[in-house]
C-alpha cells in the first residue's frame, strides 16, 4: 500500500488540475478511489510549538497621595499577560495501493493532455456468401488518433490487414469470427462479432436440356437444343450431339444439322463452381 497526504475535499468541491480541466472528471473516472477519498480517516497532528509570549500588561496606577507626607511611590507594575494558547497542526490521511495511485496519475495525464482511449466497431457490406465470397470492412473508432488497425479475418491470431477499410476473400466453406483492435494515443480497444462471415459452399452443377422444334424429323433435320443446367457460376459448356466422343459446340445452347438418317443419343457436360456433370440423353433424335 502507498500512502499519500492529500487534502480533505469533498468529491463535489470544485478543484482543476493545472490546465484547468475539472477534476470532478477524475471522481468520474476512477469510482474505486472515490469511495476511498470518501472514508478518509483524520489523524490528529503533533502539538504545535508554543505560542508567542503575550504583550505587557498596563502601567500601575499612582498610589494615592498622603495627607501632608511625602508622595507615595508609584504602584508596581502590572504582571505580564498570560501565554497564548499554543497552536495546533493536523494532517488528513487515506492508504490507496499503488495500482490505484498510478491509474490516478495516468488518468490525470491523460486529462490534461486531452486524450481519449479509444473505443473500436466495425461492418461489413454483407455477411453471407458462397465461396470465393468477398466482403468489404469498415472499421470506425473514436478517441484520440491517430489509430492503428489490426484486422483478423478469422480469428487465428494473425493480422489480415492494417487498413481501416479492407476487403478479404473467403477461399473455404464455414463461419467466421472477425476481430479489430485499434490502438491510439491513450491505449488500445479490441471489437469481436463472433460467427459473423458464413461462407457456403458452391451448389454442384446438373446438367440437362432439350430440344426443339422437335426430336424426330427427316434428313436434313436441324435441331436447337437448349440448356437448362443448374449449379453455382456455370462456365463451361460442352455438346456431344452425335456420343461420338468429339464436342461440336462450348456454346450455352447449341445448334446442330444431322444429314445422315439414324438415332443419335446426346451428351452435354457443364462445369460450374462445384464441379462438372454430363447429362446423356439415349437415342434422343431420330433422323429419316
Amino acid at each position: 500500500m502507498t500512502v499519500i497526504m492529500v487534502p480533505a475535499l469533498a468529491k463535489d468541491d470544485k478543484v482543476t488540475t493545472s490546465n484547468g480541466q475539472p477534476f470532478q472528471e477524475i471522481w468520474t473516472a476512477i469510482g474505486e478511489l472515490q469511495n476511498k477519498l470518501n472514508n478518509i480517516q483524520l489523524i490528529p497532528g503533533p502539538q504545535g510549538p508554543p505560542g508567542p509570549q503575550g504583550p505587557e500588561g498596563p502601567m500601575g496606577k499612582d498610589g494615592a497621595q498622603g495627607p501632608a507626607g511625602p508622595a507615595g511611590a508609584d504602584g508596581a507594575d502590572g504582571k505580564d499577560g498570560a501565554p497564548g494558547a499554543q497552536g495546533e497542526t493536523g494532517t488528513c490521511s487515506c492508504e490507496v495501493s499503488a495500482g490505484d495511485f498510478n491509474l490516478l496519475k495516468d488518468r490525470i495525464s491523460d486529462l490534461e493532455q486531452n486524450k481519449l482511449p479509444p473505443t473500436v466497431d466495425f461492418s461489413s457490406d454483407v455477411q453471407t456468401g458462397m465461396q470465393p465470397f468477398t466482403v468489404h470492412f469498415i472499421g470506425v473508432s473514436a478517441g484520440s488518433g491517430p489509430f492503428t488497425w489490426s484486422w483478423d479475418f478469422n480469428n487465428d491470431g494473425t493480422v489480415d490487414s492494417p487498413l481501416q477499410n479492407p476487403s478479404y476473400v473467403y477461399q473455404t466453406a464455414g463461419t467466421y469470427t472477425v476481430k479489430l483492435t485499434v490502438t491510439g494515443q491513450a491505449g488500445s480497444d479490441d471489437e469481436i462479432k463472433t460467427n459473423y462471415i458464413t461462407v457456403t459452399p458452391p451448389i454442384p452443377p446438373t446438367a440437362d436440356f432439350w430440344a426443339s422444334p422437335s426430336t424426330s424429323g427427316p434428313a436434313p433435320f436441324s435441331v436447337w437444343f437448349h440448356d437448362t443446367s443448374t449449379g453455382t457460376r456455370l462456365s463451361n459448356w460442352q455438346w456431344d450431339y452425335t456420343n461420338d466422343g468429339l464436342y461440336e459446340s462450348f456454346e450455352q445452347n447449341g445448334h446442330y444439322t444431322y444429314t445422315i438418317p439414324g438415332t443419335y443419343t446426346v451428351q452435354l457436360r457443364v462445369t460450374g463452381a462445384g464441379g462438372s456433370d454430363t447429362e446423356y440423353k439415349w437415342n434422343y433424335i431420330t433422323v429419316y
